[in-house]
């Protein structure tokens, strides 16, 4: 049996890296990569969240995401590298 703390439900979008953050807190910051056309695509965690926000590559400019059911949803542009700040609940 394999399990995943966070799965994406598109198949044109992958997860291309997970870091959890330097200081101490439970924060994560999955990046994950569009594929050649646009896509719709729910990001889910194992465990609980509490907030999520879409920043910049170092982790700057928040733009805060709805959480449901420990998850978000984000829309892809082909080739769209995006990174979420997740605040584990």
């Amino acid at each position: 049996m394999s399990a995943s703390f966070l799965e994406v439900d598109a198949l044109n979008v992958i997860i291309e890296a997970v870091k959890k953050a330097e200081d101490g807190t439970e924060h994560y910051r999955p990046a994950l990569r569009g594929g050649t056309q646009s896509a719709h695509a729910r990001l889910r965690f194992a465990f609980p969240i509490r907030a999520a926000s879409e920043v910049n590559l170092i982790g700057g400019g928040s733009k805060p995401l709805t959480v449901r059911s420990d998850g978000v949803t984000l829309e892809f542009r082909p080739f769209e590298i995006k990174t979420v700040r997740i605040t584990a609940g």
